[in-house]
Protein backbone atom coordinates (compact mmCIF):
# COMPACT_ATOMS: atom_id res chain seq x y z
CA UNK A 1 0.00 0.00 0.00
CA UNK A 2 2.66 2.28 0.86
CA UNK A 3 4.55 1.38 -2.29
CA UNK A 4 1.72 0.63 -4.86
CA UNK A 5 -0.67 3.68 -4.28
CA UNK A 6 1.61 6.51 -4.94
CA UNK A 7 2.89 4.96 -8.06
CA UNK A 8 -0.62 4.45 -8.76
CA UNK A 9 -2.33 7.23 -8.21
CA UNK A 10 0.83 9.76 -9.93
CA UNK A 11 0.68 7.24 -12.85
CA UNK A 12 -3.71 7.78 -13.22
CA UNK A 13 -2.94 11.58 -12.99
CA UNK A 14 -0.03 11.38 -15.70
CA UNK A 15 -2.53 9.03 -18.09
CA UNK A 16 -5.73 11.84 -17.42
CA UNK A 17 -3.63 15.18 -17.38
CA UNK A 18 -4.67 15.60 -13.67
CA UNK A 19 -8.28 15.14 -14.29
CA UNK A 20 -9.15 11.34 -12.31
CA UNK A 21 -10.36 11.57 -8.89
CA UNK A 22 -9.17 8.08 -7.04
CA UNK A 23 -11.48 6.47 -4.85
CA UNK A 24 -8.97 4.28 -2.19
CA UNK A 25 -10.46 1.27 -0.06
CA UNK A 26 -8.57 -0.73 2.22
CA UNK A 27 -9.93 -4.14 3.03
CA UNK A 28 -7.91 -4.94 5.56
CA UNK A 29 -7.36 -8.08 4.51
CA UNK A 30 -10.95 -9.23 4.72
CA UNK A 31 -12.56 -10.74 1.28
CA UNK A 32 -16.17 -9.57 2.36
CA UNK A 33 -15.28 -6.15 3.33
CA UNK A 34 -13.34 -6.00 -0.17
CA UNK A 35 -16.57 -6.95 -1.66
CA UNK A 36 -18.61 -4.12 -0.11
CA UNK A 37 -16.58 -2.04 -1.50
CA UNK A 38 -16.02 -2.87 -4.88
CA UNK A 39 -19.91 -3.09 -5.07
CA UNK A 40 -20.10 0.42 -3.34
CA UNK A 41 -17.69 1.59 -6.11
CA UNK A 42 -20.17 0.22 -8.41
CA UNK A 43 -23.46 1.82 -7.15
CA UNK A 44 -21.31 4.95 -6.85
CA UNK A 45 -20.69 4.56 -11.07
CA UNK A 46 -17.03 4.40 -11.24
CA UNK A 47 -14.95 4.76 -14.50
CA UNK A 48 -12.87 1.63 -13.75
CA UNK A 49 -11.44 -0.31 -10.89
CA UNK A 50 -8.32 -1.42 -10.05
CA UNK A 51 -7.97 -4.45 -7.98
CA UNK A 52 -5.85 -6.20 -5.39
CA UNK A 53 -8.10 -9.41 -4.48
CA UNK A 54 -7.63 -10.53 -1.31
CA UNK A 55 -9.31 -13.76 -2.31
CA UNK A 56 -9.53 -14.05 -5.78
CA UNK A 57 -12.76 -16.59 -5.86
CA UNK A 58 -14.83 -14.61 -2.92
CA UNK A 59 -14.56 -11.11 -5.29
CA UNK A 60 -15.41 -13.20 -8.52
CA UNK A 61 -19.06 -12.02 -7.92
CA UNK A 62 -18.45 -7.98 -7.83
CA UNK A 63 -15.96 -8.53 -11.10
CA UNK A 64 -18.73 -9.42 -12.89
CA UNK A 65 -21.00 -7.27 -11.57
CA UNK A 66 -18.26 -4.41 -12.56
CA UNK A 67 -17.99 -6.15 -15.79
CA UNK A 68 -21.76 -6.62 -16.58
CA UNK A 69 -21.82 -2.23 -15.54
CA UNK A 70 -19.13 -1.53 -18.32
CA UNK A 71 -16.97 -0.76 -15.55
CA UNK A 72 -12.91 -2.04 -16.70
CA UNK A 73 -11.42 -3.97 -13.95
CA UNK A 74 -7.40 -4.14 -13.49
CA UNK A 75 -6.40 -6.93 -11.35
CA UNK A 76 -2.84 -6.83 -9.97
Amino acid sequence: EKFDRPIIEKKISELTGGKAEVTYANAKQDANTQAQQVDTMITNKVDALILGSVDSKAIANSVKKAKDAGIPVVAF
